[in-house]
């Protein structure tokens, strides 16, 4: 991963990363998904074409790829990948204004383009151009370590903006997706501890006049929100957002993105079906209950039959809240980010009760290592509750399964299925390492099959955060295949 070490005479952000301890850019050269093709394997940089990585088994690392920080991509191709982000990311995590950004993007004006925005951009075509690549393109790389250098430039007493936030989120995530977990939770920890301080997770006691600037902080504040729920429930860390009593600030409207531009004076009304925020809308609301939840059973552990009752009834009532619109099951005639909203929301709520339920997994297999194995005539509580998690995990996998194996599915949505993935083959593992006989123990290592074979038969092989999961599967499935 990124070790860091402070450079000296160059007080940047970050500081200059000096060992990706084994970090690799794997399985290159094998073949990319349904969208093979739509970004140039060889993309022009500053007028220079740009090869692909060659990558040697054991002896290529992120960091041997270093362009020369001065190219860039021609205006045609910068274009190319603006537009590339807008289309596809951006239904899905809207927290980056696109008429803003795309007016300062087209403006030559001196002094329009501070060193946060120029960060933002190389992140921003570098999210881009890995929606739109295959797992053979490097310029995604690229252009993310021109965005990690230029960040470097920014003094680490520097108290940020909402630009240098939204240039934060992006490295983030562009890091989780390209296998590189610590680093990007190096990013996503530097932007809630700057969101904080700069008060987006509470309400301006005196609104500006701003209507876009305001609703602009919600809606990074509340995609910061989601990114760091969804990391500290799959890593098993601590939260790094504040309190839920220590916020007020309101949710971003469902509205149009046309409905609010800049020098609005008035609040314009929200919508009663789908927009590219209602799925920030629905998923804020989601984790707000589960961290209650999560900080619960953090707390309170293990936790009794009686709790466990009272947790699942409150996702229950929150799914009770969902508007229609996103709580029907996916169809043909929705647009490509409204199933994905979906298929998130279902995922994480599958995914949410198996956090509640895994505690009673883990009591029940270690007390089982002993015995001789499951009896139906002397189930007891930890054993109904263990069999109901490891039947939640199979759900998982098969509803994220059965999604990696559609023709053109989304990339965008492959990146977060993998992770409720390997939470459902950790329970899994679990299950099978202890030895019991639970009901279908048979059907639990089929599943283990197919999630094998899916990864490693398919274009995943290729992407650098499958490749990193499937390797760690394998590890865990040693002692199983003996």
């Amino acid at each position: 991963m990124l070790e860091s070490t402070s450079m000296e005479n160059e007080p940047g952000i970050l500081p200059r990363p000096t060992d990706h301890g084994g970090e690799r850019l794997a399985s290159l050269n094998e073949v990319g998904p349904g969208n093979t093709g739509l970004c140039p394997p060889n993309l022009m940089m500053g007028g220079l074409e740009m090869p692909l990585m060659s990558v040697e088994e054991g002896d290529a690392e992120i960091s041997s790829f270093m362009p020369p920080a001065e190219l860039k991509p021609p205006r045609a191709e910068e274009v190319y990948l603006v537009d590339s982000y807008f289309s596809t990311y951006h239904l899905s995590h809207p927290f980056v204004d696109e008429d803003t950004f795309r007016r300062v993007h087209q403006s030559n004006l001196p002094g329009s383009q501070t060193i946060a925005w120029q960060v933002l951009c190389k992140a921003l075509m570098a999210m881009g151009a890995w929606c739109q690549c295959d797992s053979t393109c490097e310029v995604d790389i690229s252009l993310y370590l021109q965005a990690e250098r230029t960040l470097r430039q920014l003094p680490i007493t520097d108290p940020g903006d909402l630009t240098l936030i939204q240039a934060l989120l992006l490295l983030s995530d562009f890091a989780q997706k390209r296998g590189l977990p610590e680093a990007g939770m190096q990013y996503l920890g530097i932007a809630v501890q700057k969101a904080v301080a700069l008060g987006l997770h509470r309400e301006q006691p005196q609104p500006t006049a701003d209507m876009l600037e305001q609703e602009m902080k919600r809606r990074v504040w509340w995609s910061l929100y989601v990114f760091d729920s969804c990391a500290a429930k799959s890593y098993g860390r601590p939260l790094m957002l504040p309190d839920d009593s220590f916020m007020n600030v309101k949710p971003p409207l469902n509205i149009a993105p046309e409905d609010l531009r800049l020098q609005n004076n008035h609040v314009p009304v929200e919508t009663d079906g789908p927009t590219i925020y209602s799925g920030l809308i629905a998923q804020a609301t989601f984790h707000s209950m589960a961290n209650r939840i999560y900080r619960h059973l953090v707390i309170n552990s293990p936790v009794s039959l009686e709790q466990v009752i009272q947790l699942e009834r409150q996702v229950d009532e929150w799914q009770t809240r969902y508007p229609p619109y996103v709580r029907q099951q996916p169809s043909a005639d929705d647009p490509v980010w409204l199933r994905l909203v979906k298929d998130r929301l279902a995922i994480c709520d599958k995914n949410l009760r198996l956090l509640i339920l895994r505690p009673f997994l883990m009591r029940w297999a270690t007390l089982q290592e002993a015995q001789a194995g499951f009896h139906p005539a002397r189930v007891d509580v930890d054993a109904e509750c263990a069999v109901r998690c490891v039947t939640t995990a199979s759900d998982i996998m098969a509803m994220v399964l059965e999604r990696l194996e559609q023709p053109g599915y989304p990339r965008l949505g492959v990146s977060f299925l993998l992770y409720c993935l390997f939470h459902g083959i950790l329970i899994h593992v679990c299950f099978l390492k202890s030895g019991s006989a639970l009901p279908d123990g048979l059907q639990f290592s089929k599943d283990l099959s197919r999630t094998r074979n899916v990864m490693s038969d398919s274009w995943l092989r290729a992407d650098p955060q499958s490749a990193h999961w499937l390797n760690v599967i394998q590890n865990l499935c040693v002692p199983l295949d003996a």
